[in-house]
C-alpha cells in the first residue's frame, strides 16, 4: 500500500510540472543537515536521482506543494511516526488529484481562448497586407514565387506531391519536409484550409498560407501543435499526380 502511494504521489508531482534542468536554491527544516557526499553504491546514486526528480517536480510545479512538509513526511515515514493512515493518504491523495485536473482544465480553457483571440487579430491585421489573398475570413496566401507556365493546376480532389514548412505563430516549427524528401499528399486527407490553398496552385507555385484553427487541427490541437493554435505553411507544389 505505502509503495502505491508513493508511486502515486511521484505521478502527480509530474502532472503538476514539465520536466526541466533548472534548479533553486530552498531552504528546507527537516532535521539534521546532512553532509555532502558523492553517492557511490546503485542504491545510493538511485536515491540521489529519485529525489532530485521529485525536486524538479516541485520547482515548478504551481499546486502548492511544500518542500520542507516532503521532507517531514519522509522523515516521518523512516521513523514510523506518520501523521495518517493509509486510508486516509489515499483520500489526501484523490482530492489533490481532483485540483490538478480542475488545475489542467482552467489553464487548457486559457490556452484555448488566448490562442483563439491571437489567431483572429493575426489574420484580421494579416488580411491589410498587399499581396495577401483572402480565401476567406479564416484562409489566406501569398504568392512567393508563380507556377510554370505550363504546369497543372491542382483541385480540391488532386493527389499532389509538395515540399512544405509548417510554424506557429511564435516561429517555432512543426512540421516540414524542407531539407529532405518532398511528400504525395491525397489533398482530401490533408486539414481542409491546407487543401483549400493548395488548390489555388499550378506546379512550380511557392505560396506562403496562414490557416485559422478551425480549418486546422481546432481546440484540440495535434501532437505539437497546440489548441486553437493558427498555422503558418510555406508550401512548394512540385507537381499534380492526379
Amino acid at each position: 500500500m505505502r509503495i502505491g502511494l508513493i508511486l502515486s504521489l511521484g505521478l502527480l508531482l509530474a502532472s503538476c510540472s514539465s520536466n526541466t534542468s533548472s534548479t533553486a536554491s530552498r531552504d528546507v527544516d527537516a532535521g539534521p543537515a546532512i553532509p555532502d557526499a558523492v553517492p557511490e553504491t546503485v542504491d545510493e546514486r538511485f536515491s540521489y536521482v529519485f529525489g532530485y526528480q521529485m525536486g524538479l517536480a516541485m520547482d515548478e510545479n504551481v499546486m502548492g506543494i511544500e518542500p520542507s512538509v516532503v521532507a517531514q513526511g519522509l522523515l516521518d515515514y523512516i521513523e514510523g511516526t506518520g501523521l495518517y493512515s493509509d486510508e486516509e493518504m489515499t483520500q489526501i491523495l484523490s482530492e489533490f488529484q481532483d485540483k490538478v485536473f480542475q488545475r489542467a482544465e482552467e489553464l487548457y480553457r486559457s490556452t484555448v481562448a488566448g490562442n483563439l483571440d491571437a489567431a483572429e487579430a493575426f489574420l484580421a491585421s494579416n488580411a491589410n497586407r498587399t499581396g495577401v489573398v483572402s480565401l476567406s475570413d479564416q484562409i489566406q496566401y501569398e504568392v512567393l514565387q508563380s507556377g510554370s507556365p505550363d504546369g497543372r493546376r491542382a483541385l480540391a480532389s488532386s493527389t499532389v506531391t509538395v515540399d512544405y514548412q509548417c510554424i506557429d505563430l511564435d516561429g517555432n516549427i512543426v512540421d516540414s519536409t524542407f531539407g529532405s524528401q518532398p511528400v504525395q499528399l491525397s489533398l482530401p486527407d490533408t486539414i481542409s484550409g491546407f487543401s483549400a490553398v493548395v488548390s489555388q496552385m499550378s506546379e512550380g507555385e511557392r505560396v506562403r498560407a496562414w490557416i485559422h484553427p478551425s480549418q486546422a487541427y481546432g481546440s484540440y490541437g495535434s501532437g505539437n501543435i497546440g489548441p486553437n493554435e493558427l498555422l503558418i505553411f510555406d508550401i512548394n507544389l512540385v507537381s499534380v499526380d492526379g
